[in-house]
């Protein structure tokens, strides 16, 4: 039960009671609520993402862990302030002896039943008017289905175009290929001469200073269905682009990326009469069937999302599996645009990340310096193959570990995501030895850093367990590209395709061979989810360092003939 009569801002917490401490969004850079705590006070943490799977599937242990304690609910980032009303809720039923909350930044404040009551009105008004925005959108896209652009050509009707930064994170994430395409098209844009106005809820730190940046209040409260938030987001960040649209008649389009239950742009462009621009990514309603959790409601995200599809003026794909697939849906070919994701390769560039820098980190992460290092970087979703990766080296090392230690041979894990814990299990018994390093979630602006370090890069994956083709246009792939350096990656649509000719991991070149100046091919390519494929093309490169310069220096120069963003943004603008 809650304490009777608790007060509502007190000094400091209950020092006699075991306090159960849930940390709502990330602990990065954060030393936690130290400060709150004395010493000798009993306290336990629950992370987020174990918050969230206990209330799903083990709510009897989470009662237990939790019940006739202190529970404090710690809010990290401000993003997350928009889940508190929800985990005050859950709490309160989770009978703790007290409640409080410590939010960023801010007070400590013990959290009474009447708050309680007002956190659950304010979801029950948050649902209502993400229901009402659901309906206005199924409508709109009802009259704006038949909308045709055929002819018409987006690069001479103005001189500033729209960007409306959809995808939101209640974690403060800022990691991952969205970020990357963001930035790349954004900064793209800008660099063409048009103003380009970009409006977000969350801050974006990775754009050119060209950029006129506009920040749209975040709805504080999330629906009851936390998914249906992009409803809510949606208006403000419509309401905010027509307040700084300075002159209505200069802008040529308004864009944004698809993502569940955020249409915006439609509402903005059809104010402005002009085209919108729909970036899709993937069926975010196919992705949670199938890795995610599902749930009734998942005919009704494939539903929003078609109807945004057939509504959009022009849709923007990164593979010719997701052109496929809309066409499949009805959409005429000539309001599709295709073109692979890319790179800055100002930012990915070898010769402006040379010098002490890799030195430095590798020191950091305790890897000689004339050590051979292989990297993978990646967010470890169940398409990137970091598990199959494990094997090899597990496999590899169980085999032939004295190659390994003769090359010098060291792999990087950076980044995190689910299927980190697979990665660790496999590689749990060398996870202390001189093989194997992780590094963990890196900031973006570091990412160069750790490529630039390294001296074979890893792309490792994987085809879709349902046997449907790999739609993905990964964005670490043109990174690795970029930064000249031989690249060991999966034979995998669009993936194979960008890096042909290629060498064959099962059909590679004697090792006494050199290669020849006039040889075009730019990586090693395996077959997906083979560890074997992977420790021959690795292998392969550690005996020949002429081939790793030749390799390297050929990706290098594919992406500056095809893949900068610059090539994206004008081909998926053009008439």
């Amino acid at each position: 039960m809650l304490r009777r009569g608790a007060k509502t801002a007190p000094d400091s917490l209950d020092r006699s009671l075991e306090t159960v401490c849930i940390v709502l969004g990330s602990t990065a850079g954060s030393d936690g609520p130290r400060g709150a705590f004395d010493s000798d006070m009993r306290v336990s943490y629950i992370t987020w993402d174990e918050f969230r799977r206990l209330v799903s599937c083990d709510l009897r242990s989470l009662r237990r862990r939790i019940a006739r304690r202190q529970l404090l609910l710690w809010v990290t980032i401000l993003s997350a302030r928009a889940l508190l009303a929800h985990f005050l809720v859950i709490a309160a039923l989770l009978r703790p002896a007290r409640i409080a909350v410590l939010e960023a930044g801010g007070q400590l404040r013990v959290i009474g039943r009447w708050r309680i009551a007002a956190a659950f009105v304010r979801i029950v008004a948050a649902t209502l008017a993400a229901v009402t925005a659901l309906t206005a959108f199924f409508l709109r896209a009802a009259r704006r289905r038949a909308r045709d652009l055929r002819g018409v050509g987006l690069e001479g009707k103005g001189r500033a175009v729209v960007y409306l930064k959809t995808n939101y994170s209640f974690s403060g994430t800022v990691t991952g290929g969205s970020v990357t395409h963001t930035a790349g098209v954004v900064n793209a844009l800008a660099r063409t001469g048009v103003r380009t106005v970009f409006v977000s809820a969350e801050p974006f730190k990775h754009l050119d200073e060209r950029v006129c940046i506009e920040h749209a209040e975040p709805p504080p409260t999330a629906p009851a269905l936390t998914s249906w938030y992009g409803l809510l987001l949606g208006r403000r960040l419509a309401r905010r682009a027509l307040e700084v649209a300075e002159n209505p008649e200069d802008i040529a389009f308004v864009y944004q990326r698809l993502v569940p239950y955020n249409a915006a742009g439609m509402g903005v462009a059809d104010r402005l009469g002009v085209p919108w621009i729909v970036e899709y990514n993937g069926s975010e309603a196919w992705i949670a069937g199938r890795w995610g959790r599902g749930g009734p409601l998942l005919g009704l995200l494939a539903r929003f999302e078609r109807a945004a599809l057939r509504s959009a003026d022009r849709i923007v794909v990164v593979s010719e599996v997701l052109k496929q697939e809309l066409l499949e849906l009805g959409i005429p070919e000539h309001r599709i645009r295709m073109y692979p994701n890319c790179v800055d390769p100002n930012l990915y560039a070898p010769r402006r990340l040379d010098g002490d820098a890799p030195i430095a980190l590798r020191r950091r992460l305790a890897i000689d310096r004339d050590a051979l290092l292989c990297t993978f970087v990646g967010t470890f979703g169940r398409w990137h193959g970091a598990e199959v990766l494990a094997q090899a080296i597990a496999e590899w090392y169980g085999a032939d570990a004295a190659f390994l230690q003769k090359h010098k041979i060291v792999f990087l894990f950076v980044g995190d995501g689910q299927m980190m814990p697979e990665v660790r299990r496999r590689l749990a018994w060398l996870v202390d030895s001189e093989f194997v390093r992780f590094a963990g979630i890196v900031p973006h602006r570091d990412a160069p850093q750790y490529l630039a370090a390294s001296d074979i890069l890893l792309s490792p994956h994987v085809a879709n367990m349902d046997g449907s083709p790999f739609f993905g246009s990964p964005t670490k792939l043109f990174e690795y590209m970029a930064m000249a350096k031989p690249i060991v990656a999966s034979d995998l649509e669009q993936i194979g395709e960008v890096l042909r000719p290629s060498l064959a991991a099962t059909s590679l070149p004697l090792s006494e061979s050199l290669p020849r100046k006039v040889d075009k091919y730019v990586a090693i390519l395996c077959r997906p989810g083979v560890p074997e494929d992977i420790r021959r093309g690795i292998a392969f490169l550690a005996r020949n360092p002429a081939w790793r310069d030749l390799l390297g220096c050929n990706a290098r120069t594919r992406v500056l003939e095809r893949y900068t963003w610059e090539h994206h943004v004008r081909a998926v603008v053009a008439s």
